[in-house]
């Protein structure tokens, strides 16, 4: 008798547990999602992800930029999209939905995709969305770091162009030091390179040397 009592307690956790797992909760068609209650590893489930860049702004909030992955999955080479995910727990999480997109980027190579590894920085009242993408057919000698700005962490970003000067490299990250001067990496190909942006976040202000000493690095600054 026992061991039915517990047999039956087993049965309705597990329910419950389900349950909780299964709820996603959509808002009109936009992509807004409340993702799993319980914060499953990894937390993103609905759509493929990759190449996370998290930040917390001042309002508290953990927001992750991340590339997203056609469906289904075919190579790195069509990444198209890019999704923003927030949370002020760690456990309930929001998809704001897609940011951006190939199509959106006016100097953008036509054929799309290659929307990889991104960053977001924020300076006087202004988010700064860092992307990499090709601008011609012969993709991988002519990426560009490009730049879409917004006044909301995680909705209306507009392509502004992109940072003139660099070499074709990818994974753009940008590090706003205390005393407010920004600063831009890239990299690929076991080669790092960083240098300073104007206040505008949007120019370099100077070279872009090599990182010395980098340690087995390949990609992802």
């Amino acid at each position: 008798m026992k061991k039915s009592i517990w047999g039956v307690c087993a049965l309705l956790l597990t329910a419950c547990v389900a349950q909780r797992h299964s709820a996603v909760t959509s808002e009109a068609g936009k992509g807004k999602e409340t993702i799993d209650s319980l914060a499953p590893n990894p937390f993103i489930r609905h759509i493929y992800t990759a190449d996370p860049s998290a930040h917390v702004w001042a309002d508290g909030r953990l927001y992750v930029y991340a590339s997203h992955d056609i469906a289904p999955a075919r190579g790195c080479d069509l990444m198209d999209q890019y999704h923003v995910f927030s949370t002020d727990d760690m456990v309930h999480w929001t998809d704001h939905g897609e940011i951006l997109r190939a199509s959106q980027v006016p100097w953008g190579r036509k054929e799309g995709g290659f929307m990889w590894a991104p960053d977001c920085a924020y300076k006087d009242g202004t988010y700064y969305f860092y992307f990499p993408h090709p601008s011609e057919t012969d993709w991988n000698g002519s990426w560009k770091i490009g730049v879409a700005t917004s006044k909301e962490p995680a909705a209306n970003f507009t392509v502004q162009g992109y940072i003139e000067g660099m070499d074709p490299l990818i994974d753009p990250c940008v590090f706003v030091d205390d005393d407010g001067q920004a600063y831009i990496y890239n990299g690929g190909g076991g080669t790092c390179k960083g240098g300073r942006l104007k206040d505008n976040m949007m120019e370099l202000d100077g070279g872009m040397p090599i990182m010395q000493e980098l340690v087995d690095f390949h990609e992802a600054t």
